[in-house]
């Protein structure tokens, strides 16, 4: 006589059964769960800026929940050690370990071009007008100039 095991229902089961297609799906709905609020704020906020402020911190959550705690994810100014600066970034992705930011203030901070990874630009759309803006603005940040001495750590330097 052969014993019936039970198949758990839901999210458990589809994840026992199926767990590529558990993970494809939840991502799906986290990806759908921003485009709403996204949504949201595109159609109920009347103020271009603070509309544009809105959906670029639904983007910064969303980043933050998935990178490494070593990282940060800000809108920022990228300053370079001339005091160059670069245009506003609607996300900065940087290393804060060894690189803190400058002159904070509420929601305006500085960070060192030596810490940066990427820069990221929040557009509503994807079209040529709004791509050349962001290269624009890519470009500011690569113009700065960088410095580099070695770091120790657990490895070398």
């Amino acid at each position: 006589m052969k014993k019936k095991t039970k198949v758990a229902a839901g999210a458990k089961g589809v994840s026992e059964q199926q767990g590529q297609k558990f993970l494809q799906e939840a991502f799906a709905h986290q990806q759908r769960m921003v485009m709403d609020q996204i949504v949201l704020a595109e159609k109920s906020i009347t103020h271009q800026g603070k509309r544009g402020d809105v959906c670029e911190k639904h983007f910064i959550g969303a980043l933050r929940q998935y990178m490494p705690k070593r990282y940060a994810v800000d809108s920022a100014i990228v300053i370079d050690s001339t005091g160059g600066t670069s245009d506003q970034m609607d996300i900065v992705i940087y290393d804060p370990q060894y690189t803190p930011t400058l002159l904070d203030q509420h929601d305006h901070k500085y960070v060192t071009a030596e810490a940066v990874y990427a820069v990221l630009e929040v557009k509503p759309t994807v079209n040529k007008t709004y791509l050349d803006y962001a290269a624009g603005k890519a470009e500011s940040v690569r113009r700065l100039h960088r410095t580099s001495i070695p770091i120790p750590h657990a490895g070398g330097t």
